[in-house]
């Protein structure tokens, strides 16, 4: 787990359920990193299983996160996409950035999952 001057799990346990949350930043800021330390703390936190667009017998990642398929989500559940999977929803959907963003928090609240970009 990172270090960091304010506690994850504080966080974490202020989240409205289900959240949607993106990361944004420059590159090797350290986006993928904080993005699998936060579905590790919600994990930890709710007891749902993580998704992961990463593989994880490829990366570090726990071994009980699974791979996740593409365009299945588990209901309750967390997923941890990559954030080029936003581009692909986008333009799967013939819509825009904000309005794949509406869909994804509608995704979000029927089926209780948690996303981390």
């Amino acid at each position: 787990m990172l270090s960091r001057r304010f506690s994850l799990s504080q966080f974490t346990k202020k989240l409205p359920r289900p959240s949607v949350i993106i990361i944004t930043g420059r590159r090797g800021s350290g986006k993928d990193v904080t993005a699998v330390c936060l579905a590790q703390e919600i994990q930890v936190e709710t007891g749902k299983p993580v998704y992961s667009s990463y593989d994880p017998g490829r990366f570090k990642l726990p071994r009980d996160w699974r791979l996740r398929s593409n365009n299945v989500y588990e209901s309750e559940s967390v997923q941890l996409v990559s954030d080029a999977h936003l581009e692909y929803f986008y333009a799967e959907w013939h819509t825009d950035l904000a309005s794949a963003l509406v869909k994804l928090v509608s995704v979000s609240r029927h089926k209780d999952i948690d996303f981390v970009y």
